[in-house]
Order: structure tokens, then C-alpha cells, then sequence
């Protein structure tokens, strides 16, 4: 089976939750898959640190994307195109446009759904305002008025996107789960929940 595996986020230089999520998963998937079965990491850069390691079988796939943004979303997809895997594991919640029939996505929660003054409310995209206007207007016109090109419409957009193309969604809590379902209607038997491990670190006496 040829897996790929969206590394992005786990090859972040700066890692916060959603990345070391990611960072470990992958760590512990390198133990757990056969040398029979093909590997893609994908990232935007080369692999980092522990990362790089890789066992019999694995491959770093660098997508270069000099815009920066939606690399998910335009990067992704045009590797998708051309070297479609059999399976598509992402650990955070944003699937590309273009995508093989085979999905496995973790959803971490939907909290910005529910509190919505607590999300960046921002235009993604360069720095440069009206870089980010015109990718506004163009993300409105592509959507037909749905969506703008803010962080939360890119979360929002990230979710209708997993309820209809996700095979399986994991997610961290049983409260996320029946949140997932509230929201979206996605029905249970999709859904799975896989509580967050502990990562256990040498203790050294000093």
C-alpha cells in the first residue's frame, strides 16, 4: 500500500499542540508500519531534526510552494494530481481540494464553533494588505459568498470539506466526538476516538 502522510505541521521549526501531535505520531507510525507498505511524508521543506530519520520504504516528498499560503490546498492537491497515494493520513483537520478516495483525518475539536470570539478573525495570506483583499475577493467568488479568506472560514470551510470526502475522522475526546456530530451531522460510525498519549521522557537525577 503507498500511504501518504501530510508531515507539514510535525516539521514546523516552532511546534505548538497541533504539531507536536503530529511530530509524535509520525515517530510512533514509523515503528508500527511494515517495510512492505510505501511512505510519503510531505512537507515544505526537508524534514528536521528526528524527523529525517526514516525507515526501509519511507520518502520525504518536499512540496516547495513560494506563495506560502494554501499549500494545502493548491501544493497538495497538484501532488495529488500527479502521484496519488492509496490512503492520505492528515493529522490535523485540513484535506486537500484534490484528494484520493481514502482518507483518514484527525479532527482535534470544533471549539471554533462554539466560541468564536476566541479565534484569529484575520485575512490569512502575505503580509501585504491588499495581497490579502484580493485573496479575499477571490476565495468569496470561488465559494459563491460562503466563505472569506479568514483563519475561521478556512476552519470552517477545512470541516465541510472532511464531512463529506473523510473515510474515517479521528478525533481526541468522546465530548469532541458528539460535538463533531451536533455541528456537522457526520454520522458516529465515521467517527473514532483515540484519547492523546502521554510522551514519556527519560528522567535524569541530577
Amino acid at each position: 500500500m503507498r500511504i501518504g502522510i501530510d508531515a507539514s505541521r510535525a516539521n514546523s521549526q516552532k511546534r505548538t499542540g497541533t504539531e507536536w501531535y503530529s511530530f509524535h505520531v509520525i515517530q510512533e507510525l514509523k515503528t508500527l508500519i511494515g517495510s512492505e507498505h510505501e511512505v510519503f511524508l510531505y512537507t515544505k521543506e526537508p524534514l528536521r531534526d528526528d524527523l529525517a530519520t526514516l525507515p526501509e520504504g519511507w520518502e520525504n516528498r518536499i512540496l516547495k510552494w513560494s506563495p506560502g499560503f494554501l499549500w494545502t490546498q493548491l501544493r497538495l492537491s497538484w501532488e495529488m494530481i500527479w502521484h496519488r497515494p492509496d490512503l492520505l493520513y492528515i493529522p490535523a483537520h485540513t484535506i486537500p481540494l484534490i484528494h484520493p478516495k481514502k482518507i483518514l483525518l484527525v479532527i482535534h475539536d470544533v471549539g471554533f464553533e462554539r466560541q468564536d470570539a476566541l479565534y484569529n478573525h484575520e485575512l490569512i495570506g502575505y503580509n501585504i494588505s491588499f495581497v490579502k483583499k484580493w485573496m479575499n475577493i477571490f476565495v468569496r467568488l470561488f465559494t459563491v459568498g460562503k466563505y472569506g479568506a479568514s483563519e475561521q472560514d478556512y476552519h470552517r470551510f477545512s470541516l465541510q470539506l472532511a464531512q463529506k470526502h473523510a473515510t474515517q475522522i479521528l478525533t481526541v475526546s468522546q465530548f469532541s466526538k458528539d460535538e463533531i456530530i451536533d455541528l456537522y451531522g457526520i454520522d458516529e460510525q465515521r467517527i473514532h476516538v483515540a484519547w492523546n498519549g502521554l510522551h514519556q521522557r527519560e528522567i535524569v537525577d541530577s
